[in-house]
């Protein structure tokens, strides 16, 4: 069998993509510090409630929702408040259905392609309500 990745590094590797997603997008350091710290409070809390077996959506607002919460602090320093907000949920975008879900159609399997595309855009709708819930409660910061 394959050798098992320690749930840990994988943690910590998730925490440096969206940092560094901060980054790409014009984020500033204390942005990806913030973004890093979030992404990695938000997979650890979706980790252990994969592991609980909770319904797949609201895993994926909790999930958003606590990331987009911590990565909110961003808007009590002079930073890129905006982007780490942004940037804090990417590794919950479900990029591989999404994917899957067009190559499918392509190659003739429509039903199954248009089953995958829907489970990823409510995923995405998910995420969406997540990142809305901390935009209504923090709402005042942001105009």
């Amino acid at each position: 069998s394959a050798p098992r990745i320690h749930p840990l590094f994988v943690l910590l590797l998730v925490g440096f993509a969206n940092a560094s997603f901060c980054k790409l997008f014009g984020g500033d350091l204390i942005s990806m510090g913030i973004v890093f710290s979030a992404t990695i409070t938000g997979f650890y809390l979706k980790q252990q409630m994969q592991t609980k077996k909770i319904n797949h959506y609201v895993v994926f607002i909790v999930s958003a929702f606590v990331a987009s919460l911590c990565a909110s602090t961003a808007l009590i320093f002079d930073t890129t408040s905006e982007i780490a907000m942004a940037t804090s949920v990417l590794y919950l975008v479900p990029g591989v259905p999404l994917i899957n879900g067009v190559i499918d159609i392509v190659e003739g399997y429509v039903l199954t392609g248009f089953a995958r595309l829907t489970e990823a855009s409510l995923l995405i709708v998910s995420i969406a309500i997540g990142l809305s819930f901390t935009l209504l409660m923090v709402k005042n910061s942001l105009i």
